[in-house]
């Protein structure tokens, strides 16, 4: 095993220590938050069944990863502003498109807020765009029905 992976190992053993003396700091007679102590020592003893992990493959199994600590690129929101619905159907269409352009589209575009769209997986993010560009047809079709002239807007009894 490399020298680097064996301090890795030791981190999570060394975090379980602490772990071990921040208890009695937090509750009991100093910290008087019972709770928090109680937590402390929940996650000390889980911690405790992994002492074998690196920090690594603790994060890993917690779900995180390191490549989460890198910000995506992002995209210039004005990059899509004035595509044209069609032209947004194709990026929709094109597996190359990236989360990160998706969310460029869905912000310039439909003027949504990405909050909540951060979260989404690419497909469901994907079909969220495509009921966005259904909605801005309905409506692109609701105001040439309103501004035509009448008797042009079609069959009314």
């Amino acid at each position: 095993m490399a020298i680097q992976e064996q301090s890795r190992r030791h981190l999570v053993a060394e975090l379980c220590d602490l772990l071990a003396k921040v208890e009695p700091l937090v509750g009991g007679p100093l910290g008087r938050n019972e709770e928090l102590a109680a937590f402390v020592n929940e996650i000390r003893r889980a911690l405790g069944r992994m002492r074998h992990l690196s920090s690594q493959e603790l994060l890993t199994l917690l779900g995180q990863t390191t490549a989460r600590a890198h910000k995506p690129v992002q995209e210039d929101p004005s990059k899509y502003a004035h595509t044209s619905l069609d032209g947004v159907d194709a990026l929709l269409e094109d597996a190359r498109t990236t989360r990160s352009e998706l969310l460029a589209i869905a912000s310039s575009k439909f003027g949504a807020t990405i909050g909540t769209l951060k979260r989404l997986g690419r497909d469901a993010l994907v079909e969220r765009l495509r009921g966005m560009v259904r909605n801005e047809r309905s409506h692109d079709a609701i105001e040439r029905l309103a501004s035509s002239e009448p008797g042009k807007a079609g069959p009314t009894g």
